[in-house]
């Protein structure tokens, strides 16, 4: 590294974009056969820089047995968040988010699981959502139904996404048990890092 704060700020910069593409392509591999993911794209949160946000969104296509799911999986890199006191314990942490709706579900926009200083989403429509496994899992609203046909979303440190088996226990298969076997949510979340949200 130089002496040029500027110059080392975006040489690092340029290390997390690589990471996030690395992680970004690890994941639909880690999801097959069972789900397949389709292409992503790219959506950033407002106009204000102190507030964007990327989300990479994945259209799940296919599940088991050839039965068709036209449901959505947005996945949100939440890297950064404005300097304002917090007492939050992970206020500065970047986050992956993991947001599913199912069919017929107009899906989830970037904005709606982006997560402020306060711990809290920043969408004060998300603020109303039903909490489950202590907090860690919100659901848009409560349906009693199986968690295919529920719209939620859940959040882990990045720093937890470690390598390959980090990215499986934290990420993939908690979603494919939530999809596949109805799991709740105090199950799949168990033993993981997905913080507590506190609404």
């Amino acid at each position: 590294m130089t002496s040029d704060p500027i110059f080392n700020a975006f040489a690092t910069a340029e290390i997390v974009w690589a990471e996030i593409d690395r992680l970004v392509a690890a994941l639909p591999s880690g999801f097959s056969p069972d789900l397949t993911l389709g292409a992503s794209t790219e959506e950033n949160l407002g106009d204000d820089w102190a507030y964007s946000r990327t989300g990479y969104h994945f259209k799940i296509h296919k599940l088991v047995g050839r039965q068709r799911l036209p449901s959505q999986l947005l996945f949100v890199f939440d890297l950064a968040r404005p300097e304002i006191p917090s007492s939050w314990a992970h206020a500065r942490r970047a986050f992956l988010t993991c947001a599913y709706a199912p069919k017929f579900d107009t899906g989830w926009e970037v904005d709606e699981v982006a997560i402020g200083m306060d711990g809290r989403p920043i969408s004060e429509e998300s603020r109303g959502c039903t909490r489950h496994a202590d907090g860690r899992l919100l659901e848009w609203e409560n349906a009693d139904k199986p968690w295919l046909n529920r719209t939620w979303f859940f959040t882990v440190p990045l720093m937890a996404i470690d390598g390959h088996d980090a990215l499986r226990k934290e990420v993939v298969d908690p979603i494919k048990n939530l999809l596949l076997h109805n799991q709740s949510p105090d199950d799949v979340l168990s033993g993981g890092s997905a913080i507590r949200y506190q609404v």
